[in-house]
């Protein structure tokens, strides 16, 4: 498995930067500091940085070995082993608290303001199977259901699913499928979401598919043609540029028909930064920063 520790680095970041995109979001109930930053209040295209980071990653160690003959029922378990047990864990807690207060009225009045369990359209026994099977994000509903951040996690198994599914089908031909995604993406959410990229449970996979074809080109061209590029996109000058970028982009975009060009960006950065190559990646290459990557 090729492993870029930058690039593992680079996903702590990205996870924490999300996170305190929630943080923010929740100010107006506690008092925050960050509030009204624009970087960290669109730091939710840091989800797309995943995407992108995903399809770099999972290309490197897994694109020839399937076409190789690596098998894709198990490169998709895989995959499952990845994202399922966490996911299953939220949406049992989850189940569980509802039939815990319909068990034990004593704990009612506590949520008295709140609907009934399994009363609402959110969280209806059918909501609990399209979850099981990881399709509750995959514009079934036009709502989340139960754990809501859970939509990338649906998203992304399927975007596994049509990778492989394009790989062996098309083989050499894949470009093929990368410049539909590629171009057919940005147009699709840009036509389809009133809020550009920030779409989640119903035009999702089209978002995850993009990001994750942006990843996949940027594997190939850094696999391609990796010594021509090395001299213009390694160094310091070219990491600090990226984080830069990254910095002006996030805080620009927002729900703005900008955000549509994420994936590029994202892409260009990855591609950066997978050298590995300057200043910037030394300091992501700190045990500390590769252990909240890990």
């Amino acid at each position: 498995m090729e492993r870029f520790v930058v690039l593992d680095s680079w996903r702590g970041i990205a996870a924490c930067l999300v996170a305190l995109f929630h943080l923010e979001a929740y100010s107006h109930l506690v008092y925050s500091h960050l509030h009204g930053v624009p970087f960290l209040s669109n730091s939710w295209l840091f989800v797309d940085f995943f995407f992108v980071l995903s399809g770099f990653v999972i290309a490197a160690n897994y694109q020839q070995r399937l076409l190789d003959g690596f098998g894709v029922g198990r490169f998709l378990m895989l995959r499952l082993g990845r994202l399922y047990p966490l996911h299953f864990t939220m949406l049992a807690v989850g189940v569980s608290v509802k039939l815990l207060l319909i068990l034990v009225p004593v704990l009612s009045p506590i949520t008295q303001a709140s609907p009934a369990p399994f009363s609402t359209p959110q969280e209806a026994p059918g909501t609990i199977l399209a979850n099981l099977l990881l399709i509750h994000s995959l514009h079934l509903y036009d709502f989340f259901t139960w754990n809501a951040q859970s939509w990338s996690i649906s998203t992304e198994f399927y975007t596994y699913v049509i990778f492989a599914a394009c790989l062996i089908g098309l083989r050499k031909h894949g470009w093929i499928a990368l410049l539909v995604a590629m171009i057919g993406g940005p147009v699709l959410v840009a036509t389809l979401s009133e809020h550009n990229m920030a779409t989640e449970y119903d035009w999702g996979i089209i978002r995850c598919v993009y990001g994750f074809a942006a990843g996949v080109v940027s594997w190939n061209v850094y696999r391609r043609w990796h010594d021509k590029l090395k001299r213009w996109l390694s160094g310091t000058i070219a990491e600090w540029g990226a984080i830069g970028l990254i910095f002006a982009f996030v805080s620009a975009s927002g729900t703005t028909l900008l955000s549509v060009a994420a994936p590029y960006v994202f892409g260009l950065v990855v591609l950066v930064f997978a050298f590995e190559a300057g200043t910037a990646s030394a300091i992501l290459r700190l045990r500390p920063l590769v252990f909240l990557g890990t």
